[in-house]
């Protein structure tokens, strides 16, 4: 049997690692278990409960997952149906104390006995305290849930992890907390919170943190200027129908990065030109391979070895960015990612030397990930499609026949499309159309593989004037982001739609959403932006606006 993908993901977030930082190749039933689990949260989402019951009586137990995990989730979905469909409170605690149980014995000594959670896990606790609190307010879940805070807040070293689990527990003391806490207190759990939260370019629980922070803060003037940043923020909300109020069933968090293996093993076998039977040779029937392609069944761990040689495949279940056995600088390229990102290039130019300095160069994707790095730093114009194109020769297979890409390869061929645009726009345009159709043969796809592409297809097509397609465009990834929680592109997508607005006559609307760009920036820390936007509001919309 294959390693089981939700069994490591939970080991590593219990070490304190966060499973973002990898990529995961899983079979069908994996990818089937999480569909169901999605589909679920989406009907919680949209309070279709009759839809939610109906996904619960879907519910079945696959081979290949630790069958105490797949429990634990459907004893979740079970404790939310009867706390919010039938009212039933003590049922309700029985299933989410279950659900629990099932991994973590001691419930209420998490802190004594010094234990890490998965991010599921802490889930699941936030909305067992949140249950006890709704049976009764008690001083005692508080101390307990604010010594819990204050471990965890300390206690992890991972932002990524941090930011799935902290402000939850957060938003729980602060709504529920009746007397216990100080207002000196409260304050220091709302302005860490933010700063959690604001790190790690999350959004949904932003507005909820904000209004606590605007009844509590000492300062007049910093509780007005939080209230133009959350004014802003819910302008976003309401647009998109999202729900800006703190929902503790919800988990809102980016679905696992993670492709099926049958597309890794059919893509792959026809990038490399082989048939069915020239795959299978000596490691198993045709009809196996065949089989596997198509997700009917999944091969032995020593026959999925042999395949992998055979393909040539970089990996087989999980995979990183970079190849280090390091955590320290998986997290540095995380940090050099989002510095470049942002545009910080006297930040991300320290850290990426000292990235450098830890990643061995002999291995070719290592190689490329510092090329990359190098060229988004570089204001050097010349000749910088052909190194664009350089870096992509450390694969080996042509990039025209090529149907599996890294997300560094996405991202170069993205650059590689811009430089194309700066000739002619149109070029740009079909390159990226014709990447985006390729990795949507991959049925387990997800948002942060396609986000650059996206982006720089919306301003390309924004720039060649076809408007309609650009904005419907932007308001799918706007759309996207705010279902996953993540706000790293949603200055470029706001800035695109108030352009397009501007451009098409419509400037009291595109002046809206510039000024509304603006607060989120300040909120955001960006404030380079923050700057320009400005400037460009009061230049072109009006000069007399007052901003705080």
């Amino acid at each position: 049997m294959i390693p089981d993908m939700i069994t490591f993901i939970t080991l590593l977030e219990r070490m304190g690692v966060s499973s973002n930082r990898f990529e995961f190749i899983v079979p069908e039933e994996v990818h089937k278990f999480y569909t169901w689990y999605e589909e679920c949260l989406l009907c919680i989402e949209n309070n279709d409960w009759k839809g939610l019951i109906d996904k619960r009586n879907e519910f079945e137990v696959f081979k290949q997952i630790n069958v105490k995990f797949q429990y634990q989730y459907r004893d979740f979905i079970d404790y939310v149906i009867e706390r919010f469909v039938y009212k039933n409170l003590d049922k309700a605690l029985h299933y989410i104390k279950k659900a629990l149980l099932y991994t973590i014995t001691d419930i209420d000594n998490i802190v004594t006995n010094r234990a890490l959670l998965s991010i599921f896990e802490g889930h699941l606790l936030a909305n067992y305290y949140d249950l006890l609190y709704t049976i009764q307010v008690d001083d005692d879940i508080t101390k307990k849930l604010y010594s819990f805070y204050k471990y965890y807040s300390h206690r992890l070293k991972d932002d990524l992890i941090k930011g799935k689990i902290i402000p939850r527990i957060a938003l729980i003391l602060l709504t529920h907390d009746k007397s216990m806490l100080s207002r000196k207190k409260r304050l220091k759990i709302e302005h860490e919170t933010l700063k959690i939260l604001i790190k790690n370019y999350t959004i949904r629980e932003v507005p909820e943190i904000l209004k606590h922070l605007i009844k509590d803060e000492m300062s007049y003037g910093l509780s007005k200027i939080r209230n133009f940043q959350r004014n802003a923020l819910l302008t976003v909300f309401d647009k998109y129908g999202v729900c800006p109020e703190f929902r503790v069933e919800l988990q809102r968090f980016e679905r696992k990065k993670h492709l099926l293996l049958s597309d890794m093993l059919k893509l792959r076998r026809i990038e490399l030109g082989l048939t069915l039977e020239e795959v299978a040779g000596d490691i198993c029937s045709v009809s196996t391979c065949a089989r596997a392609e198509k997700g009917k069944v999944t091969p032995s761990k020593t026959t999925l070895a042999l395949l992998k040689e055979r393909l040539k495949l970089r990996a087989l279940y999980y995979s990183s960015e970079i190849e280090t056995e390091d955590y320290d600088t998986l997290m540095l390229n995380s940090e050099c990612r989002k510095l470049i990102s942002l545009r910080m290039c006297d930040e991300a130019i320290i850290k990426c030397k000292e990235l450098s300095e830890k990643l061995d160069i002999t291995i070719s994707i290592n190689r490329q990930i510092l090329g990359l790095y190098e060229l988004s730093k570089s204001l050097d114009e010349t000749d910088r499609i052909n190194t664009l194109w350089n870096l992509l020769l450390y694969t080996d297979i042509d990039i025209n026949h090529k149907l599996i890409f890294s997300r560094e390869e996405l991202e170069l061929l993205s650059c590689i499309a811009r430089e194309k645009a700066k000739v002619n726009n149109k070029d740009g345009i079909l390159f990226l159309e014709k990447l985006l159709e390729k990795e949507h043969k991959q049925r387990g796809t997800y948002y942060f593989r396609t986000a650059i592409i996206s982006r720089d297809l919306i301003k390309m097509l924004k720039d060649n004037k076809e408007y309609d397609k650009s904005n419907e465009l932007a308001n799918k990834v706007i759309h996207r982001m705010l279902k996953e929680n993540e706000s790293g592109l949603l200055l470029d997508m706001l800035d695109y739609i108030s352009t397009i607005k501007e451009e098409t006559d419509k400037k009291k609307e595109a002046g809206e959403i510039c000024k509304n760009m603006f607060y989120i920036a300040e909120l955001y820390e960006v404030y380079d932006d923050a700057k320009s936007i400005k400037e460009y509001y009061t230049n072109n919309f009006n000069k007399n606006e007052v901003w705080y």
